[in-house]
C-alpha cells in the first residue's frame, strides 16, 4: 500500500547527496575553465582523494600544479600515473618534459620529450614535443656558451 504524501511531508523529505570523485572532477574542470586555479586545485585534490587511481583526475591536478608553478609536485603526480596507475598514459612523459623545461632542467626535459616521441611519435603532443626539443636545444646551446665564456 502506498502512502500519499501531503505537500508538507514532501518538503520535509531528506535526500542524501554523497559527492563522488567524478563530481569534484567536474567542479574542478569548471573552475579551471574560469582560470580559478586555487579552487580547481582544491576540487581536483578532493576528487583524487575519493578516486586515487583515476588517471585523468591525477593528470588534471598535475596540470593545475604546473600552472601554479608547482613543478615538482606536478612531476611527482605524473610519474605516479605512469608508475602506479596507467603505464599507457604516455602523454605524461610530454607533460613531465614541460615541467623540467620550465625549471630550466633541459637535460631532463630532453630525456622525457624524447621518451614521449619514442613511445608515441604520432600522438596528440608529438608536434609540441618536437618543438620543445628544438627550444631546449637552442636554450641548452646558449647556456653552454655562457658557461664556456665564464671560464
Amino acid at each position: 500500500m502506498t502512502k500519499n504524501l501531503t505537500k508538507n511531508e514532501d518538503k520535509n523529505k531528506i535526500i542524501s547527496f554523497i559527492p563522488t570523485g567524478e563530481y569534484y572532477y567536474h567542479k574542478g574542470l569548471k573552475a579551471h575553465e574560469r582560470h580559478d586555479l586555487l579552487n580547481a586545485k582544491k576540487y581536483f585534490e578532493r576528487a583524487g582523494q575519493l578516486e586515487p587511481n583515476e588517471p585523468l583526475i591525477v593528470c588534471q591536478l598535475a596540470m593545475v600544479y604546473t600552472e601554479l608553478g608547482q613543478f615538482e609536485q606536478s612531476i611527482e603526480l605524473l610519474e605516479k600515473v605512469i608508475r602506479e596507475i596507467d603505464e599507457n598514459m604516455v602523454e605524461c612523459y610530454y607533460f613531465i618534459a614541460n615541467n623540467y623545461a620550465y625549471m630550466s632542467l633541459f637535460h631532463e626535459a630532453n630525456k622525457y620529450a624524447s621518451k614521449y616521441l619514442e613511445l608515441d611519435g604520432n600522438g596528440d603532443f608529438a608536434e609540441a614535443a618536437k618543438e620543445l626539443l628544438e627550444v631546449i636545444q637552442i636554450d641548452d646551446d646558449e647556456e653552454s656558451r655562457q658557461l664556456y665564456e665564464e671560464y
